[in-house]
């Protein structure tokens, strides 16, 4: 919130600015103007503050180049790969550089990323996302709940906020398939939650990936501006409270 101030204050004073001299005409139209502009500049200063603080990369859908990122993915199907120009493709990607942190295939750094793990989807539970997730998931609301996410160790098989199952899991990556709802019962999706070697620390990365084929005629709900934006701020803030989790217990 510190580091968005600045901008929302720096908005507020080109708005007053701009209002008439006059007193009372001022005192409204300022009133009204402020809390408007505050409540649509906050959550665009919040994107542009959060995305300063990780490294973003966003292929188009349908590009050739969105399946040929997604090939180290191995729950993906290989026909998205093989013949993407059948399908609409989303994929996104955020890495967080964790500088202080050594990767090693150790028993003590799979247990610390199974806690990142369960961290990570216990925030997504309290976010706009979850709660709407929560609503629609009216028979499996208990996976939710901190204490079930907390009593995960994401193997294969295990089922987290409803709809995202564990499909393959190693010491440091966890793959995660969106499971179809009746909404959306053409539309295939994964997380995708790594940490790796860089240079001399490591990265938290976190992938999603969408898929459709184009002949259902439908349009991916991650290609839509709305959708998109609130994923965006999402998954941003869920991957920066994770690398600052992991700092804190890596120790």
């Amino acid at each position: 919130m510190e580091q968005i101030q600045p901008h929302i204050d720096r908005a507020q004073k080109f708005v007053l600015d701009r209002i008439p001299e006059d007193r009372s005409a001022r005192f409204l139209l300022a009133g009204g103007t402020l809390s408007v502009a505050s409540a649509v500049l906050y959550p665009l200063v919040l994107h542009y503050a959060l995305g300063r603080q990780v490294t973003l990369s966003h292929l188009n859908s349908g590009a050739r180049a969105a399946s040929v990122e997604v090939k180290e993915i191995e729950s993906l199907p290989s026909d998205v790969i093989e013949r993407s120009k059948r399908y609409r493709i989303y994929h996104d990607k955020i890495v967080k550089f964790l500088p202080n942190f050594t990767v090693a295939l150790s028993n003590r750094n799979e247990d610390i990323f199974t806690r990142v793990l369960r961290r990570n989807m216990v925030n997504f539970s309290t976010t706009l996302q979850g709660y709407l997730l929560w609503f629609a998931a009216k028979d499996e609301r208990r996976t939710f709940t901190k204490q079930y996410i907390e009593s995960l160790d994401f193997r294969d098989g295990d089922l987290v906020c409803g709809v995202y199952r564990v499909v393959k899991r190693t010491p440091l990556k966890a793959e995660l398939a969106i499971e179809p709802t009746k909404d959306l019962a053409h539309v295939s999706g994964l997380i995708v939650i790594t940490v790796r070697p860089r240079n001399e620390g490591a990265i938290l990365t976190s992938e999603t990936i969408q898929w459709i084929k184009k002949d259902n005629g439908l349009v991916l709900p991650l290609e839509r501006w709305l959708y998109s934006f609130m994923h965006s701020i999402t998954s941003r803030s869920l991957i920066l409270k994770a690398a600052r989790y992991l700092d804190e217990i890596s120790y």
